[in-house]
């Protein structure tokens, strides 16, 4: 008997990187950040706050994670 299913719709359905680098690099531009594709490609299939807390760790910066991804939300908005 079938238990369980998954399926992952992402990369099957629509190639959703793009959308993913466009916010990206407009969150990380609006905290004077000048990021190309390739460097964010170190993040695909990375979560958020992880994402978040590395970019936080290499660059410096003075933001929490929770103001991070308050940040990229509006930016969804």
């Amino acid at each position: 008997m079938l238990k369980a299913v998954i399926f992952d719709m992402d990369g099957v359905l629509i190639d959703s990187e793009p959308i993913h680098f466009s916010i990206d690099k407009k969150l990380l531009s609006s905290l004077g950040l000048n990021v190309d594709e390739r460097f964010l490609s170190r993040y695909v299939g990375v979560s958020n706050p992880e994402m978040l807390a590395d970019v936080k760790k290499r660059f410096n910066l003075d933001y929490s994670i929770e103001k991070l991804l308050n940040i990229k939300k509006q930016i969804t908005a």
